[in-house]
């Protein structure tokens, strides 16, 4: 089989994105890690009032540190789909599941992370939204991802 340009720079590309990708995702989890669970919080030491730790906090943090390895390995599956052992078997439905699971569990997440932050940041202001009706769209968000 031959390859041609486009086949090499697409991978090529896609293999760079993912070392890029996996090393943002391992330094924020390590960040996240140390801020949670620790006392120092190094990784928020430049911030001149530092967040709560709170359960809305840390279920931010969960769910961007998921939706990232979600993005990553949609990506891996995308390169793996490039190999030719992916011929032997349906490379098509592998693909399509895999690739689309992992796309709309991360954006499932970053959803959730928008509705968590809502109810974070509004929670004691005029603005405040009915916690109900966040709770019925995050539910609705996930059974429909």
């Amino acid at each position: 089989m031959s390859y041609d340009l486009y086949w090499w720079s697409s991978y090529i590309s896609k293999l760079i994105g993912i070392v890029i990708a996996s090393g943002i995702a391992i330094t924020h989890t390590r960040n996240v890690y140390s801020d949670i669970y620790t006392n120092d919080r190094k990784s928020i030491l430049h911030r001149q009032s530092k967040p709560k730790v709170d359960n809305a906090y840390k279920i931010i943090n969960y769910c961007l540190i998921f939706s990232a390895y979600c993005y990553i390995s949609n990506m891996i599956i995308s390169v793996v789909s490039h190999h030719d052992f992916m011929y032997g078997i349906n490379k098509c439905r592998f693909v399509i599941i895999w690739a689309s699971w992992n796309y709309q569990s991360a954006k499932m997440f970053m959803y959730l992370v928008f509705l968590i932050r809502l109810y974070a940041v509004y929670k004691n202001t005029a603005h405040k939204y009915n916690s109900k009706i966040l709770l019925t769209m995050g539910i609705f968000v996930i059974i429909l991802s």
